[in-house]
């Protein structure tokens, strides 16, 4: 199943059928008729549904309790523990910084339905979330609502409360707006923007808080087989997690962890599919470093840091041992020609 459809885990669909079944078993089973899915096909670890099928899940939901504020009812159920894989790393984290960090670097793990951004700065901190797919527009309030929900619900989770944060919704105030309350100290706005986005805003201070507790991490799943069926392979799960990720190369511990497994596991299977940790590194890094300098006009300092580089100098010292040049001598010979910024250029 290619990693750039429209698909979400069921993991969350589950958590909607959940909640409308304890309203009314009766639509539930009308909202799982309308999508064409049956609760066994959303009970396995690894299943997925189209971003249709939640749609058409969520609008049936809308209709027949009449209500508005389904997505609302949807985020309050998002818990770190919600994530699969992602949880167990989401565990280790031990500032806000890291744990928003951890989101935006591995959200596409969860779902490539959505885009997540996060911009920690000297004095405010902002984390992005972008709609990436078709969205009807009542199905889109909700899902807007299910973003700003869940994030401010799982904050509140790692922190107890939280203070000084905004949370900025593209779309006019619904008619549940006064609900947001519910959040806490959180303030709630909502206007339009470019794109449909759900963005967090809170002060600098805040990232640096330690969480007052470690998440209690429950039982990850069938993590393993979920991955693999979605890249196919290991070794093709792994040359993924190394292609996106921004800031950091991830480690065989980091790797090993998101896989529910042991270093000495992961080390096997890849070597089973004739694959080396090491060796997809070096190729995967250099193949991106490569793609930077020829599609982006950013400074070698910043591509450095986007690899996952202590330094300038170390990456350096790797371009050169892996192309026998130099990236500045490298980027003069094949790039960048641009007209304008090119996709890695409009990352983040």
């Amino acid at each position: 199943m290619p990693l750039y459809e429209a698909i979400i885990p069921s993991r969350y669909t589950r958590l909607l059928l959940a909640w409308s079944h304890g309203q009314s078993p009766r639509v539930a089973s009308a909202m799982l008729r309308a999508a064409g899915l049956s609760r066994r096909a959303l009970r396995a670890d690894d299943a997925t549904v189209t971003m249709g099928q939640f749609e058409t899940m969520l609008d049936a939901a809308a209709a027949q309790f009449e209500r508005s504020d389904i997505g609302f009812e949807l985020g309050r159920l998002v818990t770190f523990d919600s994530h699969g894989p992602l949880t167990a790393v989401l565990a280790r984290c031990t500032s806000v910084n890291e744990l928003l960090a951890a989101f935006a670097r591995y959200y596409k793990l969860i779902t490539p339905c959505f885009s997540v951004r996060y911009h920690p700065g000297a004095r405010r901190c902002e984390y992005v979330t972008n709609i990436m797919v078709p969205i009807g527009h009542g199905a889109l309030h909700a899902v807007l609502d299910m973003h700003a929900v869940s994030i401010c619900t799982q904050l509140n989770e790692a922190l107890g409360a939280v203070t000084g944060a905004e949370i900025h919704l593209s779309c006019a105030p619904p008619p549940h707006a006064a609900r947001y309350r519910e959040l806490g100290p959180i303030t709630a706005r909502f206007g339009r923007a470019a794109l449909p986005q759900v963005r967090l805003v809170f002060p600098a201070a805040l990232g640096l808080r330690v969480p007052a507790h470690r998440f209690a991490v429950n039982k990850v799943g069938n993590a393993a087989a979920q991955l693999e069926l979605a890249a196919g392979s290991y070794a093709a799960w792994v040359e993924m997690m190394l292609r996106e990720a921004e800031g950091l190369q991830p480690t065989l511990e980091i790797l090993s962890e998101l896989l529910a497994m042991s270093p000495r596991s992961l080390t096997r299977k890849l070597a089973a599919q004739g694959a080396d940790l090491r060796k997809l590194s070096l190729r995967v890094r250099h193949e991106r470093a490569c793609r930077l300098l020829a599609t982006t006009t950013q400074a070698q300092a910043q591509i450095a840091a986007r690899l996952g580089y202590n330094d300038e100098s170390s990456f350096v010292r790797a371009f050169r041992a892996a192309a026998g040049i130099t990236p500045g001598r490298w980027r003069q010979r094949h790039g960048p020609c641009l007209t304008g910024p090119g996709p890695e250029e409009m990352s983040p």
